[in-house]
Formats: C-alpha cells, sequence, structure tokens
C-alpha cells in the first residue's frame, strides 16, 4: 500500500514582469502576471497566449507561455515554447527544469531526465531540479539513482515533507528499511495532516513488527483519511499484536464497510474472535469471508477448526474436505479431519487418514500416537503396538506409548511388561490419570490388591469425574469388604 507523491515541482520563471518587445506586449504581459498571481490561471494564459502569438520570438512570452501551460495541465503544448526558450537561453537552469517538467507530464522521461541533469549542473542549489530528477529516476524505477538525487533535494529543503516522503521512498526501495523509516517519520512529524506521508511510515514500521510506533501514524493518518481501508486494515493488526482486541475489531469492522466485498477483513476478525475463544463469532466471521473468497485456504482450514471446537464435527469435516479439494497436498487438513471423523464415530476413516500422513511424515509422533490409539480402540493390536515402539523409538519420554503398550500387553497376559510400562509411564508422567488406573487393572490382576486400590485412589484424585476408576475402587473394596 505504499504511496509517493510524485508530483514535479514547477520552476518560476526568473522575470515575472518580462520585458517585451513592444510598451503594449509589455502591458499585456505584465496583466497576464497579475492575472496568474490573483489565481486566474486561465485569463493568464490568454493573455499571455495573445502576446506569444503576436511575438513569438520574445524569450519572456516562450517562457510564460510554456510555464502557464504546464500550469493548465497541458504539458505536451508547453513542449513547444519551452524547447525555444532553451534554445535561446540554454544556460538558465530553470527553463531547463520546467521543460524537463513538461517532457515528465508528457510520458517522456528519458528526455525528462536529461534536462534535470542539465538543470543541477548549472546550478547545484536548484532543489527542484533536484527533486525532479530523483522522482524520474523512480518513475523509471532507478531507485539507486534516485536515492542520492533526493538526498540532495533534502539537503536544500530539509522542511519539505514530500521531498523526505520521497526519499523514503527510494531507500525502502534500495533496501535501506531503517533510513527509508526515518525519512517518513519526517515527513509526517513535519506535515501530520498529510494521511500518506503517516500512512508510509505506519506500514513499514508495522512489517518490521515495531507495532506500537506503527499505531500511531496510522492512527494519524486514519484521523485524516478515514476511508482509507489499507490503513484500517494494518492498524487493526496492529492493535491486534498490542493485545488491543476491541480497538482491532473496530477497525476491521471499518474496513469491512469500506469494502463491503473484500474478505480480508472478515477473516482477521475471525482470527481475532479465535484466538479470543469465542467460537461462535469466529464461525460467523470466517463465514463471512468464505462467501467472499471460497477458495481461501487459510480462512477454510479456520473455520474447520472453529466447528470442531463448537463440536460440529460433520461441518468441521466437510470444511476440512473442502481444503483438501482445494490443496490435496495439506497434511494439517488431513489430521484435522481424521480427528473430525474420530469424533464423529468414524474410527476407520480417520485410522485410514493418519495412516496417510505418517506415509508421508513418518516423523509426525504427535500423528502416530493418534493412529495407535485409534488402532487400539479398534482392536488392531499388532498395528497400535508397532505404533507406539515407533513413538518410543523417537520419544523414549512418552508416557502415553507406554501406556498403549502397558494396555496391549495386559491384553497379551503379559502382566510383568504391562506392569513395567505402566509404572514408566507414571514415572514420566505422575498426573496421567489413565495410566494409574491402568496399573491399577495391572495389580489386580496380579492380586496386588491395596496396591491396585491406591492406585485406584490416585486416578480418583487425579480426575475426580473418572467413571472408569471410581467403578474400579468400587469393586475392589467391595471385594475386600473395605470402605
Amino acid at each position: 500500500m505504499y504511496r509517493i507523491m510524485l508530483f514535479a515541482a514547477l520552476a518560476f520563471p526568473l522575470a515575472l514582469l518580462a520585458q517585451g518587445p513592444t510598451p503594449e506586449s509589455r502591458l499585456k504581459l505584465q496583466q497576464a502576471v497579475a492575472a496568474f498571481k490573483a489565481g486566474d490561471i486561465q485569463k493568464a494564459l490568454a493573455g499571455v497566449e495573445a502576446v506569444y502569438k503576436e511575438t513569438p520570438d520574445d524569450l519572456s512570452a516562450m517562457t510564460w507561455y510554456g510555464y502557464l501551460l504546464l500550469q493548465a495541465n497541458r504539458a505536451a503544448d508547453a513542449i513547444e515554447p519551452l524547447s525555444r526558450a532553451v534554445e535561446r537561453d540554454p544556460e538558465n537552469a530553470e527553463l531547463r527544469s520546467n521543460l524537463g517538467n513538461a517532457y515528465l507530464y508528457s510520458n517522456a522521461a528519458d528526455k525528462a531526465l536529461e534536462e534535470y541533469k542539465k538543470a543541477v549542473a548549472l546550478d547545484a542549489k536548484h532543489a527542484d531540479a533536484w527533486y525532479n530528477l530523483g522522482n524520474t529516476y523512480m518513475r523509471l524505477k532507478d531507485h539507486s539513482n534516485a536515492v542520492p538525487a533526493l538526498r540532495k533535494a533534502a539537503e536544500l529543503r530539509p522542511q519539505d515533507p514530500h521531498c523526505l516522503n520521497n526519499l523514503g521512498f527510494a531507500l525502502q526501495h534500495t533496501g535501506d528499511i531503517s533510513g527509508a523509516i526515518q525519512q517518513y517519520r519526517k515527513a509526517s512529524d513535519l506535515s501530520p495532516k498529510i494521511p500518506i506521508f503517516a500512512a508510509n511510515a505506519g506500514v513499514l514500521l508495522a512489517q518490521q513488527g515495531q507495532w506500537q510506533d506503527a499505531a500511531t501514524y496510522l492512527g494519524r493518518a486514519a484521523a485524516q483519511d478515514p476511508n482509507d481501508y489499507n490503513v484500517r486494515v494494518t492498524l487493526g493488526q496492529c492493535y491486534a499484536k498490542l493485545g488491543k482486541r476491541q480497538e482491532a475489531a473496530e477497525q476491521y469492522r471499518a474496513a469491512a464497510r469500506l469494502r463491503p466485498q473484500e474478505p480480508v477483513p472478515h477473516y482477521n476478525l475471525g482470527y481475532l474472535y479465535q484466538e479470543e475463544k469465542n467460537w461462535a463469532q469466529a464461525a460467523a466471521a470466517y463465514e463471512k469471508a468464505l462467501e467472499l473468497r471460497h477458495d481461501d485456504l487459510d480462512a477454510l482450514g479456520n473455520y474447520g477448526v472453529v466447528l470442531f471446537r463448537l463440536q460440529r464435527f460433520r461441518e468441521s469435516a466437510a470444511a476440512f474436505e473442502r481444503l483438501l479439494g482445494l490443496n490435496p497436498n495439506s497434511i494439517d487438513a488431513r489430521i484435522n479431519l481424521a480427528a473430525a471423523k474420530k469424533q464423529m464415530g468414524d474410527r476407520k476413516g480417520a485410522i485410514e487418514l493418519w495412516k496417510e500422513v505418517i506415509h508421508r511424515e513418518p516423523q509426525r509422533v504427535d500423528v502416530r500416537m493418534a493412529l495407535a490409539n485409534a488402532q487400539y480402540a479398534e482392536g488392531l493390536l499388532e498395528d497400535a503396538g508397532y505404533h507406539y515402539r515407533q513413538v518410543l523409538l523417537a520419544k523414549p519420554t512418552s508416557a502415553g506409548a507406554h501406556n498403549g503398550l502397558g494396555l496391549i500387553l495386559y491384553r497379551s497376559n503379559d502382566m510383568d511388561g504391562a506392569l513395567k510400562h505402566l509404572q514408566e509411564a507414571i514415572r514420566l508422567d505422575a498426573r496421567f490419570a489413565d495410566a494409574h488406573n491402568n496399573l491399577g487393572v495391572v495389580l489386580e490382576r496380579l492380586g496386588k490388591r491395596k496396591e491396585a486400590e491406591a492406585a485406584y485412589k490416585q486416578a480418583l484424585a487425579l480426575r475426580p469425574d473418572y467413571p472408569e476408576a471410581a467403578e474400579n475402587l468400587k469393586r475392589i473394596r467391595e471385594a475386600s469388604g473395605s470402605r
């Protein structure tokens, strides 16, 4: 969203009351200049044009006619009188600069460049010519040459915010980000009511993660131009990073009002609500974003996650299936779709998806654990055991894998092996309620009732709403006649 003011400064003719060849032409020229100074450009232009037609070889008439044509936005028409004036007075830097302006506004940047170069060679302190030279280099996307020209203009006119802003733009495009920020700041601080200067500073500061300073300048830009969509969106992002969620939401809503067909503000609102765990509002915002751009992969993925959080598992699965249709290689979409299918009761479908992920990314311990747990639940003990062991090879400290292997060994009647793995699971995670309960089951099978009872108690202490542990404790107490 970087913007730059690339206008060319007009050099005022040296002779305000030029010496025409006759008293009558001098009078007409003086009257035209007076009209110009009074702000009536059309009257001034008509008067000078009459003099120019009467005395086409008069230097003052040429100079003023070309200058006023530029003022009237008739740059192409200005080239002829200004070129003739330069032929008559080739050492005049003002004329060279204005001829450069005429070329620049006529889309003849190469010719403009030559005139500006000649102007600064004639007068090294000609700030307008340096400024226009730098701007022309930028038009030609030659930012490395634009920098020294604009720097010289800024040295000659240190209080000119336009010079500073454009120097910032050139510096930014040569990779000098800190220098660019410095110039944008100066420009905005000199002219805080010009929103472009503040916007340029704010956006670049935001890109550097300087959120507070960025918010200051973007807030300034928004105050001067409340209808700038890009400023609103970026300011919202700054507020979000600063933890000012209400202010961020206000900016995103303002941006959405400015551009009702843009999905970005709605996506950002969704993300904001998602971070707050306000799942319902997040879902509504993502739905709007997807209505405006149905193939937005990020919005679709986040929407699926939010629906999962709302326990709308079928809709969540549908969102992830859409995402896979748009991006068949998405690992995250497969993992999340598997989780949704599991919650829907489609454990076999989840297993197939997790297996696909492991085939592509065998190092994914988290996915391998989910796969092993689902296989165990489906009675696929051999497959589950293989994956639990693979988890332990990659992560020996996985309490979950030890617990899973303990369960498999228990069902295989290997009580000693089960005991070993369950004890290791608890050693690794003393707050693992399932491991305590499972250890109790193994100890009970081994006839160690008191130790089993203690294990069930510990499971319930860690998770008071644990029905299996409660039932196990009740049973073992009844069997032993204890309370």
